[in-house]
């Protein structure tokens, strides 16, 4: 023990001390003893505070609810497999769903099928003619990943306004004449034959009306006439647009056609003037011709185009046109939904022969032609899907027809559809 520990015990059993207060000694060694035992206090509340925000780290990077450390004991192989399910669930997240979605819009569909017939009683020897047909195509009700022709008919089946239309070939023979015409009609009211006459005079004739284009307002007419007068034998084309209800009227008056000024204003009269300074004119060109009063609208890989007629004579009796694009786009009073979802190299890519196409403006389905099949797919983020459709096309069968309906009114026109298209 040390002497002045000794010292001061008997000192204390003798009485009072000797002097007043610690000594100088003892007060250093008390403050030695305070000083220790507070670096030692200090030294664990560090550890301990330490060991505390470790544990907090861990509880907010496993995502665990926080409990007291006497209720939750989390080991090593529970932080392990927890973080593993963490980046199972990560991985997860990111797979893409591949499920079918259901299609809800609805396409119609119009197809011109071009035949000939031979007639060995006519002096021109063949008839030309068309066939026409609708389909209508929307999601399979019973399977998603399908697509369906959920109607399909005779003639072309129009939406008009608030209603549908129908426009159908109607043949009138007499004698030696054959025509070929169009008609036009509400298909709630049944058809409506047009009233003809032949030419007066006329040996023998034959009239072939050909339907290139229907939209919700317009349609453009080829026609076609052979004509027998005297001993010398014409051929006439001519090309028309016209309003749906212009369709049973006859082309010889101005007022029953629609020429490119009333929808195009002076866009068309200066798109006109320039043609005509660029295309040199041939002999056989008639002065003239390239009025914008004949004109129609074509098909060019997957969308709709104006072209301008230029009326020339092949011979003194004949005549016939060529057609030349104009250099701006239909307006949507003429074609709706005419945008393609996807490019046309895109889709030659997923159908090298396709030769035209149509998607859907809700864009959850396209169709695609070729020479001989209409196949139709869902479209899902702008990538087409597998084949939910295919449909055989006829021997020179093409599209003159591509209406949709949106989800709002699909229902709607499958309803319609069933009833008018059979």
């Amino acid at each position: 023990m040390d002497p002045s520990w000794e010292k001061l015990k008997n000192e204390l059993t003798d009485g009072p001390f000797s002097q007043k207060g610690f000594s100088k000694q003892l007060q250093r060694q008390i403050e030695n003893k305070m000083d220790k035992q507070s670096k030692l206090f200090r030294n664990r509340s560090y550890r301990l505070a330490g060991a505390w925000c470790i544990m907090l780290l861990v509880f907010s990077f496993i995502g665990l609810n926080w409990t007291p450390i006497t209720e939750s004991v989390v080991s090593f192989e529970d932080t392990a497999v927890h973080l593993s399910n963490q980046k199972a669930i990560v991985i997860q997240e990111q797979v893409v769903i591949t499920e079918p979605t259901p299609v809800k819009s609805v396409l119609l569909i119009g197809l011109r099928t071009d035949l000939k017939s031979k007639n060995e009683k006519s002096i021109f020897g063949e008839l030309s003619y068309s066939e026409y047909r609708s389909l209508m195509i929307t999601g399979a009700v019973n399977d998603p990943a399908k697509l369906e022709v959920a109607a399909e008919g005779s003639g072309i089946l129009v939406p008009y306004h608030q209603n549908f239309w129908k426009i159908e070939p109607i043949t009138i023979e007499d004698k030696a004449n054959t025509y070929h015409y169009l008609t036009a009609y509400k298909a709630s009211e049944g058809i409506t034959k047009r009233k003809q006459t032949v030419d007066a005079g006329v040996l023998e004739s034959m009239h072939n009306e050909k339907l290139v284009f229907a939209g919700n307002q317009y349609v453009s007419i080829h026609e076609n006439d052979d004509k027998w007068s005297g001993n010398q034998p014409g051929h006439y084309e001519k090309i028309w647009t016209k309003t749906i209800e212009q369709v049973n009227n006859p082309t010889n008056k101005a007022e029953n056609t629609i020429s490119l000024e009333k929808i195009f204003n002076n866009q068309a009269t200066q798109a006109i003037a320039q043609l005509q300074d660029q295309v040199p004119a041939p002999q056989s060109m008639i002065k003239d011709e390239l009025t914008g009063n004949s004109w129609t609208i074509s098909r060019s890989q997957g969308q709709w185009i104006p072209k301008v007629a230029e009326t020339i004579d092949t011979t003194s009796y004949a005549t016939s046109y060529i057609l030349h694009p104009l250099p701006f786009s239909l307006p949507e009073s003429v074609v709706s939904y005419d945008k393609l979802a996807l490019t046309w190299e895109q889709i030659v890519q997923a159908q090298p022969q396709a030769i035209d196409a149509a998607s859907s403006p809700d864009g959850d389905m396209i169709a695609i032609i070729t020479a001989d099949k209409l196949y139709a797919y869902p479209l899902v983020n702008n990538q087409i899907g597998k084949l939910a459709l295919q449909v055989d096309l006829h021997d020179n069968e093409s599209m003159v027809m591509a209406q949709w309906a949106t989800a709002k009114y699909a229902n709607n026109w499958v309803v319609e559809g069933k009833r008018y298209l059979k």
